[in-house]
């Protein structure tokens, strides 16, 4: 009775002191879960191994320093064992295009064609990073000029020239997700430790929108459990499945209104957001910083809502078949299920983290599976047209694929004058 007691006293002084041990504790029985489902081994981790995360730094996070808890909460380079699989293979009905995509194995972007062939690459490893936080990036957005938006995440974000010079960096714990306006605007998704009162007695993470000038300049930041607490949506923080990290955001998208004669709450210049831990999709009112729709749809740990040209939200759902992962579009009005892929529920999608979709203009649809380093192209009938898994080797002894954070499809008719491919570079190795 004296040890469940003092075990009661412990746990509460640690939730006193900000959660996050708790969280550092959930998390570290969250990547054993992980290795033990994919049939890693349960290796001891050092405190500066690729791809862990550095758990000898949980005094420090006790003490409120928000960049080791941040470092205790960090993404793995890879997931899965490595394979024969490497590479691009195509079909006649792939969209075409150049494929933009970020790697766990270096803070890099790349630029492919459908077959593999590298066409350019920004390379950028940051000096005045804080050890331990991400040495990769988590989304790039690249420009008709070729400069590059990148995002170190829980770190900085980056602008690049097509040359991988830096022009600007905002330093902001920037993490997941950005989008760019018309007008230059950066819309980027930030994060802060505060006590706040809807979680009363504990410090809990609380994600914002930043908002930039073309020059890197904060202009306005909007706090995500604000907008929530301010709105009739209240609640719906409350659905969050973490001590501290309560929503975890992963996505910021700025409508264009193609909903809004629908849903007024989709009028454009509204944002779209993901919150993860609350399995809530979310639409906040930029002039009035309110949440003013939302929606827990059927989906688990979801992300990369989009608004496809249907007028349906898209969703990659990371856990809600069985465990599994697929591809949901609804309509946000009804939740009826328009499309769904993969359609066999024997099916192997699965990323246990990160995970993407994207749907193309000819009306495939792009999927990644993130964790696997590996992403599939398919047909609205389901067929694979392309397939590509990530060549880059992750881990301590490179036995791990490297996870695949962010890719996307260009438009075949995108500006590629200042692409300066490496004369060095083949065509990667094909693999069905």
């Amino acid at each position: 009775m004296r040890r469940r007691v003092l075990g009661f006293v412990v746990c509460a002084a640690l939730f006193a002191a900000g959660g996050v041990v708790g969280a550092v504790v959930y998390r570290e029985g969250w990547h054993k879960a992980i290795r033990g489902r994919l049939g890693l081994p349960q290796e001891p981790r050092t405190p500066h191994a690729p791809g862990w995360p550095n758990f000898t730094r949980a005094p420090a996070a006790v003490s409120g320093d928000l960049d080791a808890q941040l470092r205790a909460l960090g993404y793995l380079t890879g997931y899965e064992a490595g394979s024969a699989a490497s590479g691009a293979h195509t079909t006649a009905d792939a969209q075409p295009g150049s494929t933009l995509y970020t790697s766990g194995h270096a803070p890099e972007a790349r630029l492919m064609d459908l077959s593999g062939r590298l066409k350019h690459r920004w390379y950028f490893e940051d000096s005045e990073s804080k050890p331990g936080l991400a040495q990769w990036w988590r989304r790039a957005r690249v420009l008709p000029n070729g400069d590059l938006f990148a995002i170190a995440d829980y770190s900085a974000l980056y602008k690049l020239d097509r040359n991988s010079k830096l022009l600007w960096r905002f330093d902001g714990r920037c993490h997941h997700d950005l989008d760019v306006t018309a007008d230059g605007r950066v819309w980027v998704l930030t994060r802060e430790s505060r006590r706040h009162p809807s979680f009363p007695g504990r410090e809990v993470y609380d994600d914002s929108i930043a908002i930039l000038a073309p020059d890197g300049t904060l202009l306005r930041k909007i706090s995500i459990l604000d907008a929530f607490a301010n709105s009739d949506f209240a609640p719906f923080v409350q659905r969050g499945s973490e001590p501290v990290d309560i929503l975890h955001t992963n996505t910021v998208r700025v409508l264009d209104g193609r909903l809004a004669q629908r849903i007024p709450a989709f009028r454009a210049g509204n944002v779209l957001v993901s919150l993860r831990a609350a399995d809530t999709v979310a639409v906040i009112d930029v002039e009035t910083e309110r949440v003013v729709w939302a929606i827990a749809g059927p989906w688990k740990a979801q992300h990369d809502p989009t608004i496809v040209g249907s007028g349906r939200l898209m969703v990659f759902d990371n856990r809600g078949r069985n465990g599994k992962s697929r591809v949901i579009e609804i309509d946000p009005t009804t939740q009826e299920v328009a499309w769904l892929y993969p359609r066999s529920v024997e099916s192997s999608l699965f990323a246990v983290a990160m995970g993407a979709a994207q749907r193309l203009s000819g009306g495939n649809t792009l999927i990644v599976e993130s964790t696997r380093g590996h992403a599939i192209e398919v047909s609205a009938d389901g067929r694979i047209v392309w397939e590509f898994w990530n060549p880059e080797r992750a881990g301590e002894n490179g036995e791990l694929i490297a996870t695949l954070p962010h890719m996307e499809r260009l438009p075949a008719d995108f500006p590629q004058a200042w692409t300066t491919p490496p004369a060095d570079a083949p065509s990667s190795p094909s693999a069905h």
